[in-house]
This record gives structure tokens, sequence and C-alpha cells, in this order.
């Protein structure tokens, strides 16, 4: 269902929004000497294009972003339960918000894909129900921004520490699409992926029977020698830079990829363009 929703038209409908977004958030973060590039930029940005591509309201990404970190800390955090309780007040809230703006589509159709998904609901003849589309975008909201964000930073660092490579970026912008990939190979946004085995198989010599779980871990496969060639070095010119595995593969692959490659290309394109001289700021102690 989803697939048939995200056309080349659709991704392209919301790029305008995303890509003024984007130089405004820029523009504030360059005029300040010291910046904070996950508060900064990386924080609402990705979050701000999923949003736009489902037609959530522009003045509600603040809110709905909190709602999603939220979401996370009660999935994955450990939190007392007093605070338990009111995140999970705020899921609801979550919940509620887009069960309110799939009805209003319903009455009101738009040009987003929570609109796509209605119609192809009603032509289904009961198949895709208007709970299924509230589910979908449900999850969309969620899924669309959480681990794109954390890709970017990681991968803006990167070049940071890569003098060479930012350079060449800032001179070249042409690279920046390449880069996009050799950045997500390099960084991947999840270094794993759980799955289930569906038949007895052997890894590295090890029997894996059917049905068990297993981690795979895509951020090694990445680099991986007989694959990628000087596999720890950054290299924005690599030719095969687009055969990571960070955005999955075949039927596991990743449904919003083409959202994430834009969001990623308008942070270095603003950046390496208006921003050549950008620096890590010496002496810094991280917290883990």
């Amino acid at each position: 269902t989803v697939v048939k929703c995200l056309t080349p038209r659709r991704w392209s409908q919301s790029q305008p929004a995303v890509r003024t977004y984007a130089t405004q958030l820029v523009d504030k973060l360059i005029a300040k000497p010291v910046a904070d590039l996950q508060v900064d930029l990386m924080y609402s940005l990705p979050a701000f294009a999923g949003f736009a591509l489902l037609g959530f309201p522009t003045e509600d990404t603040d809110l709905l972003k909190a709602w999603c970190i939220n979401r996370m800390l009660l999935t994955y955090g450990q939190l007392p339960p007093d605070q338990q309780i009111l995140a999970a007040q705020k899921v609801v809230d979550f919940w509620d918000y887009a069960a309110a703006h799939v009805q209003r589509r319903i009455k009101d159709p738009g040009d987003d894909l929570t609109s796509d998904l209605l119609e192809v609901s009603r032509k289904s003849n009961g198949e895709v129900t208007t709970e299924d589309v509230l589910n979908i975008v449900y999850s969309t909201s969620l899924a669309s921004h959480e681990t794109s964000q954390n890709g970017m930073l990681n991968g803006v660092r990167r070049l940071l520490e890569n003098r060479d490579q930012w350079n060449l970026l800032c001179e070249e912008p042409a690279l920046i699409p390449n880069a996009v990939e050799e950045l997500l190979r390099y960084d991947a946004p999840a270094i794993s992926l759980r799955r289930k085995t569906t038949r007895d198989t052997e890894i590295g010599g090890i029997p894996i029977p059917a049905g068990a779980r297993v981690m795979m871990l895509t951020g090694s496969a990445n680099r991986d020698p007989q694959h990628f060639s000087d596999p720890e070095t950054l290299d924005l010119r690599r030719p095969n830079a687009r055969e990571h595995l960070s955005l999955g593969e075949q039927w596991h692959f990743c449904l919003g990829a083409p959202l994430a490659r834009f969001a990623y290309g308008l942070v270095l394109e603003p950046l390496t363009q208006t921003a050549p001289y950008l620096r890590l700021l010496a002496r810094q102690s991280v917290v883990s």
C-alpha cells in the first residue's frame, strides 16, 4: 500500500517546503559563532520532511517531534514507573492526533501521503481499512526521521574530521549525491537489524537452525574489505559507495530511502556552499 503511494511525484511534492525550511535553519546556524548541529539543524529537519510528506501542519513540528522522542523513551528507555505513566499518556495523545488527522483527510483530502493512502483504501474493497491507514500514518511519523537525524549528524562530524573530504565537497558540490552514499556506508544510521531465519543455514562455518533470532551487523558489512576497497577510509569519490546496506535490500529496503537521501543532501548543500569555514569545536568532552 505504501509503495503504491510513494511515487516520484509524491516525493517531489514536499521538496520545496523542506528545502526552504533547511535553508532557514542553516542561515540561523551559521549566524552563530558557536552552534550545535544537533539542536540547531539535525533535530528538526528530518522530522519536518517526514511530517510534511504526511501533510501534518508545519506549525506542529516541535510538538510532534517531542512526542516521537517520548515514544522512543517509553519503548527503549529506562523510565521510572511514574514517568512511564506520563509517557504512556503522551503516546495516547500522539495516536489521537494522528487519528484526528486521518479523519480530517477523509472529509477534506489534501495533496499528501495520508490522502493518497486513504484513496487506496477507498478503492481496495475493504482490503485496506481506515485503521490500516491510521497505523501507517502513525508508524511513518515515528520512523521517518529518528535514524536519519542520527546518520546525518554522524556524517557531518566525519566530514569535519576529514578536512580533505570536506574541502573536496565544498569545491565540488556535484559530488554531494555520492557523498551521501559514502557517508551512509561509513556511518550507517542503524548498525544492526534483527531477523529470524526461515530455514537451517550456516554463516561463517557456524550452523544456525530455522527459527533462530539473529542480529545482522549491517554496519560491519558496510566495511567489508572484500567488497569495499580500503573500507576504513572515507572516500567521497568511492565508485561503489551506493552498494551499502544502510537502507536495507530488496523487500527489506527502507521505504523512506528517497526522503532520507533528499534530507541528507539538503544538509550538505547549504553547509558546504555557505559555510566552508565550518570547524568542530576543539576540546569537547564526550558524555556517554
